[in-house]
Order: C-alpha cells, then sequence, then structure tokens
C-alpha cells in the first residue's frame, strides 16, 4: 500500500508537498511530489501513515485541481483573460525556466518536454523529472467553470479592458481592435458590439496622424538609405555606359548585314541566289552590350520614380499594420511620402 514518507512545506507554509511511496511504482521524490495548499489537506493524511490506492488517486485528483487553479489564478491576477484564451493556456504543460531554457537550446517546444520520458531527465535535460500531464478537458472546465462562476472570468469585462487600453494608445485603429479582439478569443458578436459602444474613443485620423509623427524619423532613415542605394545603381550605370567596351560591336554584324542585303537584291529581281553563295553565308552574330540591351534608363526620374513606389509600399504597410485603411489612410500615406521626397 502507498505511504506518506514525508510532507515538506512550500510558499513558506501555505503549500505542502506530499512524497509519497509504496505499491504501484511510486517513488516520489522532492519536486515531484503531491502539492497541497495548507488548509486542503485532508484530516487523515500525515507523515509516516499507511493510505489506500483510492486514497492517493483522490489526493492525486485534488493536488491537480488545486494546482491548476492556482495557475489560473495568478494568470487572472496579471490582466483580463478570455475563456477561450485562459483555457488555451491552461491547456499547456507548465515547465520551469530551467526546463524553458533548456527546450531552447535543444530547439523544442513545450509540446515535446510532456512527451518526454523521466529517464532522459538529467542536469542538462529539457525533460520533467516526471512525466508532464496535461490537464483532462473535464478538470480545464472545473476550474473555469469556478473561476465563471467567482467572477474572475468575464469575457464582457476583458473585451472592455482590452478596447480601453488600445484607445488609449493612440495609434490603433478599430480595425486592428476587433482583430486583437478576435485573436484572444472574444467572439465576434461581442467584438462588433462593443466595437460600436466605444465608437467614440477612436478617432482614425487623428491615430494615423500621431502613428506617422511618432516613426517620422524612421521613415526619414528609411528614404535615406533608399535614396543613397538607388543612386549608386545610377552611378554604376553611367560608369558602364561611360567604358569602351560598351560601344564595341562584333565586325561580324556589318558583313551579315551586306550578305542580307544582296539576298534580298537577288530575291526582288526574280532569281534565286546560288547555291555556292548560299553556302559561304554563316548565320549573323551579334555581340550586345550594356548599351544595346533594352533596359529602363537610370536617371533622377527613374530614381524618383522607384523611392516614390517603394516608400508608399513601406508607409502603407505601416498604417495597414495598425488597422488603418481605405481612401483616408491612402491620402495619408501620400502626404507623408511626398513629404518625404522633398526631404
Amino acid at each position: 500500500m502507498p505511504r506518506i514518507t514525508r510532507i515538506i512545506p512550500r510558499r513558506q507554509g501555505s503549500w505542502l508537498e506530499l512524497l509519497c511511496a509504496g505499491g504501484g511504482g511510486i517513488a516520489q521524490t522532492p519536486g515531484t511530489g503531491l502539492r497541497l495548499p495548507f488548509d486542503k489537506l485532508p484530516a487523515w493524511a500525515s507523515a509516516g501513515s499507511e493510505i489506500s490506492f483510492e486514497q492517493y488517486r483522490e489526493l492525486e485528483q485534488l493536488s491537480d485541481y488545486e494546482l491548476l487553479l492556482d495557475r489560473a489564478l495568478r494568470l487572472l491576477g496579471r490582466r483580463e483573460h478570455f475563456t477561450a484564451e485562459l483555457r488555451d493556456k491552461l491547456g499547456q504543460p507548465r515547465l520551469s525556466l530551467r526546463q524553458r531554457e533548456a527546450l531552447a537550446r535543444e530547439g523544442l517546444g513545450p509540446a515535446d518536454a510532456a512527451t518526454a520520458a523521466p529517464e532522459a531527465a538529467g542536469p542538462g535535460s529539457a525533460a520533467p523529472a516526471q512525466p508532464m500531464r496535461r490537464a483532462s478537458r473535464e478538470l480545464l472546465e472545473r476550474v473555469l467553470g469556478y473561476c465563471r462562476s467567482e467572477g474572475f472570468v468575464d469575457d464582457r469585462r476583458a473585451a472592455v479592458y482590452l478596447i480601453t487600453l488600445l484607445a488609449m494608445r493612440a495609434d490603433t485603429g478599430r480595425r486592428k481592435v476587433r482583430e486583437e479582439l478576435l485573436r484572444r478569443g472574444c467572439a465576434a458578436a461581442l467584438a462588433d458590439e462593443l466595437l460600436e459602444e466605444h465608437a467614440s474613443e477612436f478617432d482614425d485620423k487623428a491615430a494615423m496622424e500621431e502613428l506617422l509623427r511618432r516613426r517620422r524619423r524612421s521613415l526619414e532613415g528609411r528614404a535615406r538609405r533608399l535614396r543613397e542605394k538607388l543612386q549608386k545603381q545610377i552611378d554604376a550605370q553611367e560608369a558602364a555606359d561611360s567604358s569602351p567596351a560598351a560601344d564595341e560591336l562584333d565586325h561580324t554584324e556589318g558583313s551579315g548585314d551586306l550578305a542580307e542585303a544582296d539576298r534580298m537584291e537577288h530575291q526582288g529581281a526574280g532569281s534565286k541566289p546560288d547555291a555556292e553563295d548560299s553556302a559561304d553565308e554563316k548565320p549573323v552574330k551579334r555581340k550586345w552590350s550594356a548599351r544595346t540591351m533594352k533596359k529602363p534608363r537610370k536617371d533622377e526620374r527613374w530614381l524618383r520614380f522607384e523611392l516614390k513606389g517603394r516608400l508608399s509600399a513601406a508607409v502603407f504597410s505601416l498604417l495597414a499594420s495598425r488597422g488603418f485603411g481605405g481612401d483616408d489612410a491612402r491620402r495619408a500615406a501620400q502626404r507623408t511620402v511626398d513629404e518625404l521626397l522633398d526631404l
């Protein structure tokens, strides 16, 4: 039968860790035992006492619930969470900082640690000393139900909190706020309803101006770097065009043109070229150079055209990433680009 070999105080005595050993392969060491709040320890559980397998399972289930509830309350203590968001976080196995660092070194994630074999654990291994169990759906819903009944989780309150927080930033559009609400687990209907109620908190035109004002220095630096890069391309083309090699053509081009003229003359007179002459003809070979190839001429006009296109894409992408779009965003982007071109 299992026996409670030791009870260790944790968190300054507010929690207890129970180490058990006995039949069924139970052999727990410090750090792998069952953890319970001090006031949740059953009266029959004491150090050195023997317990039945049913009592051990009861302690195990109580430990899983209390640990998961404690984790949920800690997450909720940091900020508001949506029910779906909290469910996703609680469904992931919990790792210590040392285990996360070891996982990163091995290129693994939390899901890999959850299935790691206990014997693989070691001083430098990311595998926990004991296999980590994912919370069952029943346990998750039990914890979430308790949080909802106590008012710790409220999707409407979480949505209002997020809307207010993003509206205070003054550089985020309504579309981006809606995307963030949906990403965190808010229902689409609730998001639309609350955004309509808080429409007065958003001024997209003023928010766009604020965003572009904050990013002005970065955009000016980008414009300077692009201009320098494009100017180097112009200088390189001018250097290639002015080199003697750019004007060279293969001499066979002239002889080929004369042979073509003779052939056309014979055909115009109604006669065919002699077979001997045809045999002597060779394919015309042209030696192409940078000057003869039809490429866009790189000059100041080309530079301005390229610079305007690339800056327009960068500015509009910035606005779109914050939820701004439509004619207002295009006009704001065009105005900013024109100012950058005149620098």
